[in-house]
């Protein structure tokens, strides 16, 4: 460090531990003491970070408590310092999990313990089929304690992630081979709970892919056991199915009728659908059959308000299921029916042949394809999008299910 011989350095006092600052004078000119070299050497230890003894655990809503970096893992019996440097030399991050409990004979008093995550999965998770079975499993809860105190949990596991700072770096320069690595700058960021583990795939996926190759065996959870025996689970399972179904019915059943006027109305219009179509279909195939196609057009009355039918039918669409066919199949299904329009009106005015094949074939295949198009909008909603918000529309509850 440079000395102009003016200004006074200043460095905390090792012998009280205070904030206190100690002036040290101007270093005299000339060559340095062996004392005066020592000192300065001294003074470079002092002023330079020192490692954190502790990383704080944050949410969105502020810090949420620190980790002790030389506290051990009960279960894996390593302290975090060295469970996250051993995760940051292996180009992962550190997950760890904070567990609240309550001492049996003080429900007042709270206190918290940390665990790797690694560690507690396969204490606080079970496995039923592909299904994740938590505390909060609504037919299939598990219990689970404290694996050290064995007190019981209060409210969620909380899970914090220790980002590795080390990746922002280029690859050949983030570790260095010939001194232990530096925690300065690293803290916890909240993840999730316990509760968003048993849904969220993704954070389930992200835990497995920072877990060391060593500790993969604890993500792989243990089946569920119901408490009671087979052959009592088997009549528990069937009277939950059959109960479920009930309510499925019965919310089904409810909706039907609360929506009932517009069913009734939707149906109508479907009987008037499928004979209006029927009804042209069966006067193209005449005409084609009779060897007529290119001399005459059946003007039957069907045939004129089959556009305007099936238009309407697929609006309906909006009105019951609140969903919206995509505007570019509404365009071309206006240019289609706009073009067998004009048809029927120049084969029956004009009887050119031209003009009677193109009608009598497109009330053929009109019909045809608009019963294909209608089925893509209701049944299998390939060409239609659903709609968030609509004004004046209301949602029929379970709609979706009928």
């Amino acid at each position: 460090m440079e000395d102009n011989g003016s200004s006074p350095l200043f460095h905390a006092s090792p012998q009280t531990g205070s904030k206190d600052k100690v002036k040290i004078g101007p270093l005299e000119p000339g060559p340095e003491s062996p004392r005066e070299l020592t000192g300065l050497k001294t003074l470079e230890r002092e002023l330079e970070p020192q490692e954190p003894s502790h990383l704080e655990l944050w949410d969105e809503d502020g810090k949420k408590g620190r980790l002790d970096l030389q506290d051990m893992d009960g279960i894996l019996g390593t302290s975090y310092e060295m469970l996250i440097k051993e995760a940051f030399r292996a180009d992962k991050h550190f997950v760890v999990a904070r567990m609240k409990s309550r001492h049996e004979s003080s429900f007042t008093k709270q206190f918290s313990s940390f665990f790797s995550a690694f560690s507690v999965i396969k204490l606080i998770f079970k496995k039923k089929g592909e299904e994740i079975i938590s505390r909060f499993h609504g037919t299939c809860g598990i219990s689970a304690k404290n694996p050290i105190t064995n007190h019981t949990i209060v409210g969620e596991v909380e899970f914090y992630l220790i980002r590795n700072i080390y990746l922002e770096k280029p690859e050949g320069q983030r570790y260095p081979p010939d001194k232990s690595l530096s925690l300065l700058g690293v803290r916890g960021e909240f993840l999730g709970t316990d509760y968003s583990y048993a849904h969220s795939a993704e954070m389930r996926d992200l835990v497995r892919a920072n877990c060391l190759e060593d500790y993969q065996h604890l993500l792989n959870l243990d089946e569920y056991v119901h408490p009671l025996n087979d052959e009592w689970q088997v009549y528990l399972d069937r009277n939950v199915s059959d109960m479920q179904f009930s309510n499925d019915f019965q919310d089904i059943a409810v909706s039907a009728y609360r929506h009932s006027d517009k069913f009734f109305v939707h149906g109508f219009m479907s009987c008037v659908y499928v004979l209006v179509a029927f009804d042209t279909l069966i006067n193209g195939l005449n005409a084609t059959f009779a060897g007529k196609s290119r001399e005459v057009v059946y003007p039957l009355t069907a045939a004129w308000i089959l556009p305007g039918i099936i238009l309407l039918f697929d609006h309906e669409l909006k009105r019951i299921y609140r969903r919206e066919e995509f505007r570019v199949f509404f365009v071309l299904k206006l240019i289609m029916w706009f073009v067998f329009f004009c048809a029927m009106v120049l084969g029956v005015a004009t009887k050119q042949a031209v003009f009677c094949l193109a009608a009598n074939g497109l009330q053929i295949f009109g019909p045809l394809l608009a019963a294909v198009y209608t089925t893509a909008l209701f049944k299998i909603r390939l060409c239609s999008k659903k709609i968030e918000n609509l004004e004046g529309v209301e949602a029929p509850q379970n709609l979706e299910d009928i």
